[in-house]
């Protein structure tokens, strides 16, 4: 059976050799051990009848299925190495973009690689106080300033010469004011939220300016008496 499958086979893979498109021979793919029972099986089932066409069509078949097993190995093997390039690119761009402290940052709250230790910087938000709690100007002109979104008001301000020379920007909280150009305030440190650039307030109920009328909450803040106590009758 085996010699009688030899010729045949022999015979049949000169065939194949003769077609066209440059497809691997029938031998050729017989005689790789992936493809050497397939072919067995399919001669024997034939009978030994195999036509040059059909031999032709079954070693492009063959010749196919290898080359998309191939491909789909390389296809598999570039997408494993592209993705660990990819992961390799995240983490250096990562490592590379890494946020550095800003020099408010750093004058607030101090430089933590210098020191190894987080300290408390040295550092006054209101500096034109020079040290004292407050400190005593004249008012220069009264205006308003529009504050940071997403509020929507006009914020009472004023420009403040202080006694050591200084012109600062002051803001006048509560409602309502007797401030005007010439007038004598008391000034305190302290920044108002939505209003940039703004370090200091006036204080209420000293001096030329007079504390918030009808104030019930927070009196001391604002510069407001305790309102007398009706008379019992």
């Amino acid at each position: 059976m085996q010699s009688i499958f030899r010729n045949t086979f022999a015979s049949r893979s000169r065939l194949a050799a003769n077609c066209s498109h440059g497809t691997r021979s029938l031998a050729s793919l017989a005689s790789s051990s992936s493809t050497t029972g397939s072919v067995r099986n399919m001669a024997v089932r034939s009978q030994m009848t195999l036509k040059p066409s059909s031999v032709a069509s079954f070693s492009t078949k063959i010749a196919t299925r290898s080359l998309k097993t191939s491909s789909l190995t390389t296809s598999s093997s570039l997408l494993l190495s592209s993705h660990g390039l990819r992961t390799q690119l995240i983490s250096h761009a990562s490592q590379s973009q890494k946020r550095h402290a800003t020099l408010n940052q750093i004058r607030r709250r101090g430089n933590f690689k210098t020191l190894k230790k987080r300290q408390k910087a040295k550092f006054s938000e209101s500096p034109d106080l020079e040290g004292a709690p407050q400190r005593r100007g004249v008012v220069i002109r009264v205006t308003t300033m529009k504050p940071k979104k997403p509020n929507s008001s006009n914020r009472k301000i004023c420009r403040v010469r202080l006694t050591t020379g200084k012109v600062i920007t002051a803001f006048i909280p509560g409602e309502g004011h007797n401030a005007q150009e010439h007038s004598v305030v008391a000034v305190r440190g302290g920044r108002t939220q939505d209003l940039p650039g703004v370090k200091y307030k006036c204080i209420r109920g000293a001096y030329d300016l007079s504390g918030v009328p009808n104030r019930r909450n927070a009196r001391s803040k604002y510069g407001t008496k305790k309102p007398a106590a009706p008379a019992s009758s």
